[in-house]
């Protein structure tokens, strides 16, 4: 009776280390890396955006004339629900996951880097860091339902370094990293089943470095003082965040060895492609359109991935080499999601409507990339309509500053299409279910240019 306890001992210690990380989609993508990229619906790819031109295009990093710094915090709040065929317990472990609020901060700085030639190269930094925990990685089972997007996905650090080169007054390019970390070890454990007890306990884990390219190009203004317009093209690499801790029990005197491998790819960031243009008009408004293609036919499955393998000569005197092992032929239970690529699609624009007090308003489409769940899984995401909308405003503090700050609010509501899963088994685990919702986003900012 000694060994399932302490077999389930050593499964609490995996587990813990498996939930305690992540990296990748987050959310720059999800919502817009600043409040001002927010409240444009994140169409900002070929518009000025300070420091967080070191996520949303390196290049863009190219049009800033002083150091500049800002800072800003965010919150999103799902209200999202899965609506099902079957009623579930609050503590049935397959009751739909209800993702829950998220509040981060964002801080940012980029400068001009006078070394031989003045003004042609240019140093931005930015992060988002969440306000509760640091980093997660969220894998439920294959069969919770549970929203893909939202759920945890913005729940871990982002950081973005960059430089950006002007090549003429017209044309300048920028490559920067995102920059993560990945997780790996060993857990190594030894019971002896006569003095009730572990001989041996050792783990070994650590993070290492991981990063992401980003590549971006921009050029103009092209045009007259009254109207110009700019074009741009940005790449991002595809990233994730990788745990991989194999475990080893072995049952001294019994010659029985279990080795359990545990491995996620966690909140993974497909690769995409934007192009994007933005027409300035008469140095009071402007308006950007941005075209993604995402990559998600890359995407790994979104569950963690257990193997076992029980060996010994004492379950060889047996006959039961291997029979002991899992997944058998045929009962892997995390298999490719099938994803498809998407295009998405966002709109936005910014008006001075007054000296010191500009208007912002974005729409973005993104389709989903998820495949109709009709049986064995149930990766829960819908096709979603942003609104965005925002507001900065210049406030001179003589006594403060000698240069005036700039505050921005924004808000975002996603809207989700709903969308439901026919099952085609009557005897499915969770059945048939509709999922809909929406989720707000709100933002606050501040931003100084010496």
């Amino acid at each position: 009776m000694r060994r399932p306890s302490t077999f389930g001992a050593w499964l609490s210690v995996t587990s813990f280390l498996v939930s305690t990380a992540a990296l990748a989609a987050g959310s720059a993508e999800i919502y817009g890396h600043d409040v001002r990229s927010a409240a444009k619906a994140s169409a900002t790819v070929a518009d000025d955006n300070g420091p967080a031109s070191a996520w949303v295009n390196p290049a863009g990093l190219a049009r800033i004339k002083t150091p500049t710094f800002q800072s800003g915090f965010q919150l999103a709040i799902p209200q999202l629900s899965i609506d099902t065929e079957r009623a579930f317990a609050d503590d049935d472990p397959l009751r739909p996951a209800v993702p829950a609020p998220v509040a981060g901060f964002v801080v940012g700085f980029a400068t001009p880097v006078n070394l031989i030639v003045d003004d042609r190269l240019f140093f931005g930094f930015s992060a988002y860091f969440p306000s509760v925990a640091l980093v997660r990685a969220r894998a439920y089972d294959p069969a919770r339902p549970s929203f893909y997007v939202y759920d945890s996905a913005t729940e871990h650090y982002e950081i973005f370094a960059s430089l950006g080169l002007r090549i003429t007054d017209w044309a300048s390019a920028g490559v920067g990293v995102r920059l993560g970390a990945g997780q790996g070890g060993s857990v190594n454990l030894v019971i002896d089943p006569v003095r009730g007890r572990f001989s041996r306990q050792e783990i070994d884990t650590s993070q290492f470095a991981v990063n992401s390219v980003i590549a971006g190009l921009l050029l103009g203004p092209l045009g007259t003082d009254d109207i110009s317009a700019r074009a741009a093209f940005v790449m991002r690499d595809r990233s994730s965040f990788d745990v991989d801790l194999p475990a080893a029990l072995t049952i001294g005197g019994l010659d029985v060895g279990l080795v359990l491998d545990l491995f996620i790819q966690s909140n993974f960031s497909p690769r995409t492609w934007t192009g994007a243009m933005q027409v300035d008009l008469f140095q009071r408004a402007n308006i950007s359109l941005d075209v993604q293609y995402a990559q998600w036919s890359e995407a790994p499955p979104p569950f963690l991935k257990v193997s076992n393998n029980i060996d010994g000569e004492g379950l060889e005197r047996l006959g039961l080499a291997e029979a002991l092992d899992a997944p058998s032929a045929g009962q892997e239970r995390v298999v490719s999601p099938g994803f498809i690529d998407t295009f998405n699609v966002r709109v936005g624009g910014e008006y001075e409507a007054l000296d010191g007090l500009k208007l912002r308003a974005g729409y973005g489409y993104r389709p989903t990339p998820v495949p109709d769940q009709t049986s064995g899984t149930n990766i829960v995401d819908n096709s979603s309509h942003t609104l965005a909308a925002g507001v900065g405003v210049r406030a001179d503090m003589p006594l403060v500053a000698d240069n005036p700050f700039w505050f921005n609010l924004s808000y975002q509501l996603i809207a989700m299409q709903p969308r439901s899963a026919e099952k085609t088994s009557p005897r499915d685990d969770i059945g048939s279910w509709m999922s809909s919702g929406v989720v707000h986003h709100v933002g606050i900012g501040l931003q100084y240019a010496w």
